[in-house]
This record gives structure tokens, C-alpha cells and sequence, in this order.
């Protein structure tokens, strides 16, 4: 489906059923942009972030240029296959979600977005809930389909082989994004555990050489470590951990490690990471 060129009947039927506007014109905000730095963000779940921290991380790096998500801008909760004990519906979780992603694209050049698991969520509901006979009509995804209307966003694959796209990793430069499904509650395994099999089985595939950092996503945790040259990175989260998607945390078992909130910046010297200068920065609990 190709939002932009819905009659105006179509699109004000969309808007009239998610009881909002999706068609207003986009209008970016100007700002002084140190165009070598780069803000890095990862796993909001909008609308189920941390309101402060995720204002304060965009007002504080309004100098940086462009943004990089690294996958989990939106939560989705009410299309999760888990267990819920509330209840929500897809109309009321997606257009506050959408509108706080628009006014943050708004204050920067360019938005690299990685769509990663939760952000399908919509997409892999329908494949599930539909019968096989009916598969080859379900071609949209509305929610990335929607993400297209912000012209300063740019969806981001590695690469596109027949009709798959590589996703969940990306190469810029000489920096690895990862949103790959590995976890651990050892601090800083999983993106060793990422380094490991791209070294060893999964840069061929995915076309990657010539990296100096792979930046972790999904975990929620943040730390970085140095292996044979190369800095290993965890980004934190900007969650907001008593919101409702995130019951799952409380449950008793103690899984895993408490999430840490904060964001990261990059800082390039000719396209290339300057490791002296790129940071991660923990907001305190």
C-alpha cells in the first residue's frame, strides 16, 4: 500500500478510524548541527517510554546532525503474542507513538531507522491470524508504510537479496548496528556473541568488512568492551520500566538485568568513528 497516493476519501477514512491525522505536513525544526556527531538512540517502545529522559536525550544532542535508531522505536504491545493482564487495542497505541516519533524526526537532518521486532509486530500479527490460503494478500505493512510519510526518515536494511531484506543488522561507515535476538545475563555477552558469529560464520552473508564498532540494541543494558581491536558496545534503552508493557519485568524471577536508560553519540572523523570522542551516556535511576 502506497499511502501517498490514497484519494482523499482513503486517507480520511485511516484518520477517521486511528482518530488522527497522519497527512499533516511535516515541518523540521533548525538547529546549530555539529555535522560529525551523531545521536544514537535504541529500544524507546513508544508509547511506553520514559517521558523525561527520552525529552531531555533529544533537547541535550540537538547539535547532532543526524539520528540513528537502533530498532524498538515502537512497543506494540497490543499485538505481542505474550500474555497480557491489560488491555489495549492498536487504535489507541499507535497515534501517540507515531506522534512522538514525528516531533523527534522533526530536529534532525536525517533519521536512520532500523525496524527490529517489536516494530514488525503488526506485520507478523497478520501473518500469524491469517489462514495460508489467504498469505499473498497480506502484502502491507501500515506501520512502515506510515514511517515513509516523514521524508527525513530512512529505513535501513543491509542489504536486499530477492525478495528478502537483511535485517536486524546495518553497516554505516565503519560502525555495525545489531539488533540481533541474542540474550544473556552476563553483561556485554550478547554483542560478543554477535562479534563471534559475524567473525566467524555471518560476514560473508551480510556483506560487512571494515567495521571498527558493532553497537547492541534489544538488551536494555548498556556497557562496552574492547575485543582484538574492535569496541563492542551496548546502547541502553529509554523505556519507562513501571509502563505496562513492561509487567514481564516484575514477575518474580528476576530475568536478566534491570534496564538502563540513556542513549549514545558518534562522533565521525571523515566518515569514519573516532572511538576518543564517541560515548554512552547513563541516566541515573
Amino acid at each position: 500500500m502506497n499511502l501517498l497516493k490514497l484519494n482523499q476519501n482513503e486517507k480520511d477514512e485511516l484518520n477517521e478510524y486511528f482518530k488522527y491525522n497522519f497527512f499533516l505536513p511535516f515541518k523540521s525544526v533548525k538547529h546549530y548541527k555539529n555535522p560529525n556527531k551523531m545521536l544514537v538512540i535504541a529500544d524507546m517502545h513508544l508509547p511506553f517510554h520514559h517521558q523525561k529522559y527520552f525529552t531531555q536525550t533529544i533537547n541535550d544532542n540537538l547539535d547532532c546532525l543526524n539520528l540513528y535508531i537502533v530498532g524498538d522505536a515502537f512497543d506494540f504491545y497490543s499485538m505481542s503474542r505474550f500474555r497480557k493482564i491489560r488491555t489495549i487495542n492498536l487504535r489507541d497505541e499507535l497515534p501517540p507513538a507515531y506522534d512522538e516519533f514525528k516531533n523527534m524526526c522533526k530536529h534532525f537532518e536525517t533519521v536512520y531507522y532500523m525496524a527490529a521486532n517489536h516494530d514488525y509486530r503488526p506485520a507478523k500479527y497478520l501473518y500469524d491470524n491469517v489462514p495460508n490460503e489467504l498469505l499473498y494478500l497480506v502484502k502491507t505493512d501500515i506501520v512502515m508504510d506510515l514511517i515513509k510519510l516523514i521524508p527525513n526518515v530512512k529505513l535501513v536494511t543491509q542489504q536486499t537479496i530477492g525478495a528478502r531484506q537483511l535485517n536486524y543488522i546495518h553497516q554505516l561507515n565503519d560502525v555495525v548496528f545489531s539488533h540481533v535476538e541474542i540474550s544473556s545475563v552476563v553483561k556485554n555477552k550478547p554483542v560478543q556473541d554477535i562479534y563471534r558469529k559475524l567473525r566467524t560464520e555471518w560476514e560473508y552473508n551480510y556483506n560487512i568488512k571494515n567495521y571498527k564498532a558493532i553497537i547492541q540494541g534489544h538488551n536494555h543494558t548498556c556497557g562496552w568492551i574492547s575485543v582484538d581491536g574492535c569496541r563492542l558496545y551496548h546502547i541502553p534503552s529509554l523505556i519507562n520500566i513501571d509502563a505496562q508493557a513492561f509487567d514481564y519485568v516484575y514477575d518474580g524471577r528476576l530475568r536478566g538485568c534491570s534496564p538502563s536508560l540513556g542513549y549514545m553519540v558518534i562522533t565521525w572523523d571523515n566518515n569514519k568513528i573516532d572511538l576518543n570522542k564517541t560515548y554512552i551516556y547513563e541516566w541515573q535511576k
